[in-house]
Parts: structure tokens; sequence; C-alpha cells
């Protein structure tokens, strides 16, 4: 077991030690729950906002060209992405090609998982 398996298992004996089974049980589906709704919206960030992760599947020359501060993307994908990003109320895409506020789409994702905003990308 690593070191951070370590921790969260101590972590989890702290907070449940003095639960019984019943209660276990629950915290156990709580836990289970968010670690679920968490893995929900990241994915869902990445279908939505793709832009925002573009920079990982990059080459050594796309690595390079962002290092200098250019985008390696195509200037239709980042007229495009940045269109849907002020659309939706974010920000544009930094000149280099990297989202400029990533919390705020996951947050985003969430919000429309939980029902609290509606999906609307296709309104002007």
């Amino acid at each position: 077991m690593n070191r951070y398996k370590k921790q969260e298992l101590n972590k989890y004996n702290e907070k449940t030690k003095d639960m019984t089974q019943e209660e276990k049980k629950i915290y156990d589906i709580i836990l289970s729950s968010q670690n679920n709704f968490e893995s929900m919206a990241k994915t869902l960030q990445g279908k939505l906002f793709p832009e925002e992760f573009d920079f990982m599947l990059d080459d050594g020359v796309d690595a390079n060209r962002r290092n200098k501060g250019e985008n390696p993307m195509s200037d239709e994908y980042i007229q495009r992405m940045d269109d849907k990003r002020v659309r939706l109320g974010f920000l544009p895409l930094s000149k280099d090609g990297y989202a400029q506020d990533s919390n705020k789409t996951l947050d985003y994702c969430k919000k429309l998982i939980t029902g609290e905003i509606e999906y609307n990308w296709w309104k002007n």
C-alpha cells in the first residue's frame, strides 16, 4: 500500500472510529456517491470542454509552440471554442491555448448534473 492510500485509510479510520456498523455503511455510501459525482463532473467537463485538455495530446512540436506562447490549434477551432466559451459565460482560451477558468467549467458541469442550471450551449 502506498503512502497516499495509507493516509486515506488513516483518515477514514479516524472519522469512523466511533460509528456503528450501520453508520459506517451509510458513510461508505456517501463517500462512494461523492466520488461518483466528482468522476461524472470531470467526465462531463472533458466532453463539453475538450479544448481545456488538448494540451495533453501535444506532440513535441506542439508543446514547444505552446511554450513559446503560441496556440498550435487551428484558427477555426480556436474561434469555435472561444465562441462557445463566451456564449456560456467563460473566458476564451489564452493566447497559448490554455483555459483561463477551468475550475469554473468544472463547477458549471457540477451544476448541470445537479440540475441547478440547464444546458443551453445552442442558445445565443
